[in-house]
């Protein structure tokens, strides 16, 4: 009599959960309002020591005799992001000098290099909803050489992205701008490279893009948009600097995470008018797509349920 043999089976691998971990990083590196971009850093594994910094302010924005103004801003570390425009008259045309104020993060330390990891803006109006005349024009360059932003329309058509708004319906507009290039290829930049004076025409962008905000037709002399700014920084100290004691080393490297920030920034329009909150959901659900894909497409084992009610929360979001 001959024994019965069984075949074997051949187990088939299981794709990795998606981690809950991995997700909030992407959204800390994607997303300025999100509670998981205070800290965040890029991963890129230890090879230097930074401090992570919040920069976080409110500014108006006022119109002249004739309800025009606009404001710019440039992301930099020595100064604050804004430069007021010159709008003469009910002229749409406005040209920018110089940067607002300096910043001050740390007194007289010694700054070797800084990077932005996440930035972003809220405009709201906060003119009386009896007098709110006028439109909103926000526009996001990426392209045109920020020495020929010195002189610009505002409400221009040459530009990357652009949303035309009644100024009575910019309730919540969230704008977050774009990375020039992949954010996990960007180096410490030193700072005195970038600008070493407050003059616009002498700024180089850190590899991200330039946002203008403008009205035009709004009430006269008055200020009528409350801006919110969010500026994420990681900051390099000189090794003779007592700050550094207060560094750590970088992340280590991360190619989920990397190549999902990449996939999420890639894949979004730079303005939205539906709110930080809904924008932070529709990002939410974009990074846990994004590393499910990465990691063989299962959103399972222990995170997977909180993952699901992230999309399908998210999904909800107009």
């Amino acid at each position: 009599m001959v024994a019965a043999t069984t075949k074997p089976t051949r187990s088939i691998p299981r794709a990795p959960p998606v981690r809950m971990a991995d997700v909030h990083s992407v959204c800390g590196l994607t997303d300025p309002f999100c509670k998981h971009s205070i800290g965040a850093k890029i991963s890129d594994g230890g090879r230097s020591r930074t401090l992570a910094y919040n920069f976080h302010q409110r500014v108006n924005l006022p119109t002249n005799g004739s309800g025009n103004g606009a404001l710019l801003f440039p992301l930099s570390y020595l100064y604050q992001p804004v430069c007021v425009g010159t709008v003469v008259g009910s002229s749409t045309s406005v040209s920018y000098t110089t940067f607002a104020a300096s910043n001050n993060f740390f007194g007289g330390a010694t700054i070797s290099g800084y990077r932005i990891t996440s930035a972003g803006f809220r405009f709201r109006s906060i003119a009386s909803p009896l007098n709110a005349s006028g439109m909103v024009f926000i526009r996001n360059f990426t392209t045109k050489s920020p020495a020929l932003l010195g002189t610009n329309d505002i409400a221009t058509y040459n530009c990357d992205d652009y949303l035309d708004v009644a100024l009575q319906d910019c309730r919540d507009v969230v704008v977050v701008p774009q990375r020039f290039d992949a954010m996990m290829s960007k180096q410490l930049t030193d700072p005195l490279v970038t600008n070493s004076n407050n003059l616009l025409s002498n700024y180089v962008p850190p590899g991200w893009s330039v946002v203008q905000i403008g009205v035009i037709g709004g009430p006269t002399s008055v200020s009528v948009l409350d801006i919110e700014m969010i500026v994420n920084y990681e900051i390099e100290f000189s090794d003779s600097d007592p700050m550094q004691l207060a560094a750590t080393p970088t992340p280590p490297v991360n190619p989920i995470v990397n190549d999902a920030v990449n996939m999420v920034s890639n894949s979004v329009k730079s303005i939205a008018k539906t709110g930080a909150e809904s924008f932070g959901k529709m990002l939410a659900q974009k990074a846990t797509m994004a590393i499910a894909g990465l990691v063989g497409g299962r959103i399972g084992g222990p995170s997977g349920a909180r993952a699901g009610m992230m999309i399908a929360d998210a999904a909800m979001v107009d």
